[in-house]
């Protein structure tokens, strides 16, 4: 395990470099564009309560679908036939079918609060990574005053709400604040040495994002088998609970829906993914404006480039592995969050709000670059790739029309 930081030099520059980042670059932006991620903070702060239902809606449509046609053909009926965004798969409608018998604004305010608690949760699990990581791996270690606690996870509350993925995807009303949260709680525990707790955590996560199902095979070939227990027991229990609610016929659907979506992808500009860079790049399809009803047409190059792309992404993850010599809980913890990336950035469509993940990895991460000995470059990468990640910069919006429209692609440059 690493020595543990000096407190002065950490979080002087966390504060120094983060508020010049999210307090005045925003500043800065606010000219130029009508948003910034300072008005998604604003309204965290003040409105707890509000009623998007990005996810919410689609999901108790769907529910509500297969109670009046008693458990009929879901994707072919909305997906397929009425043109009908409904992307998720079955095992994610066991999240609100317990409450499904709500009216439509009464379900999305209960959610809503409870994914407001979520990002609070999710700043709290960020700081003890934090802590953990700036204590040389061991929370045994108090070299810190109660004061300089309390001001650590003010930090990471301040910068978990100025962080616009996670702020955008509460005010969306998306299923990927919970996912945000799971993440966090199963960084946390993996990095403490535990195995099975992640693996459960990351099996709910795989019931609301199916592609994460690789972590299961990742988990494999590393011979993680307290890890894959738990991802199997989690995401197995889910899916035959799903079986039985929906049927067969439903979750074979739903493969079809996939193939579809990876032929055409979305040419909107916050999927920040290689088929939403190709695709803008070749302008197929609506750059800014969100269609509802359609996807891009289908296009070669664009096809052949996010396969290549999720191909080089995901055996990377799967079989670049650290010697076993030089393996150790860093190591290890670090292989888990660059599968969880790459799995997500493999997707044709990741979505702004997909990338809320980042700020608990940048949480583990910075004690390592800040410590005794900073490696300059390895600093001045990761300040690039969270000014780049954290900020929504519509003012990129003005080079849609333009070859220049790969720099929309901005957020996913950070993530690579």
């Amino acid at each position: 395990m690493s020595n543990p930081r000096k407190t002065s030099s950490v979080l002087w520059a966390l504060l120094i470099f983060f508020f010049l980042n999210s307090f005045l670059l925003n500043k800065v932006l606010g000219r130029f564009q009508s948003v910034t991620v300072l008005d998604y903070s604003g309204r965290f702060a003040t409105v707890p309560v509000h009623g998007y239902h990005d996810s919410w809606r689609p999901m108790l449509s769907a529910l509500r679908h297969l109670d009046d046609t008693d458990g009929g053909r879901l994707y072919q009926d909305l997906f397929f036939r009425d043109n009908v965004k409904f992307q998720y798969a079955p095992t994610s409608l066991l999240l609100i079918a317990p409450l499904k018998k709500l009216p439509l604004n009464r379900l999305t305010y209960v959610i809503n609060v409870l994914s407001w608690l979520l990002v609070c949760l999710t700043a709290f699990f960020a700081c003890r990574i934090f802590l953990f990581q700036l204590c040389g791996g061991s929370e045994a270690n108090r070299d810190y005053s109660r004061l300089q606690y309390v001001l650590f996870y003010i930090l990471w509350f301040y910068l978990t709400i100025t962080f616009y993925p996670i702020v955008r995807s509460w005010r969306l009303g998306q299923v990927q604040t919970i996912n945000n949260f799971l993440f966090a709680a199963a960084l946390w525990s993996y990095m403490r040495g535990a195995r099975t707790l992640p693996g459960v955590l990351s099996g709910l996560i795989c019931l609301l994002k199916p592609h994460l199902g690789l972590l299961l095979i990742w988990g494999l070939l590393r011979r993680q088998w307290k890890f894959v227990l738990g991802f199997g027991c989690a995401a197995g229990c889910g899916l035959i609970v799903s079986l039985a609610l929906y049927g067969p016929a439903n979750h074979v659907d739903y493969v079809s829906v996939l193939s579809y979506i990876s032929k055409h992808g979305e040419s909107f500009h916050p999927n920040q993914s290689m088929n939403g860079l190709l695709n803008r790049l070749f302008f197929n399809g609506n750059n800014l404006v969100w269609d509802a009803s359609s996807f891009p047409p289908y296009h070669a190059w664009v096809y052949a480039g996010t396969l290549l792309s999720a191909a080089v992404l995901i055996l990377a993850s799967l079989f670049i592995k650290t010697a076993k010599s030089r393996r150790t809980e860093e190591t290890d913890t670090l292989e888990f969050m660059i599968a969880f990336l790459c799995f997500t950035m493999a997707s044709p469509v990741a979505w702004e709000h997909h990338y809320g993940i980042l700020l608990p990895m940048f949480a583990f991460v910075l004690p390592l670059a800040l410590g005794p000995e900073p490696d300059k470059k390895l600093v001045a990468g990761l300040a690039a790739a969270y000014v780049l990640t954290s900020n929504y910069y519509q003012i990129t919006d003005v080079l849609a029309g333009s070859l220049w429209n790969v720099f929309q692609s901005y957020l996913y440059g950070g993530a690579l």
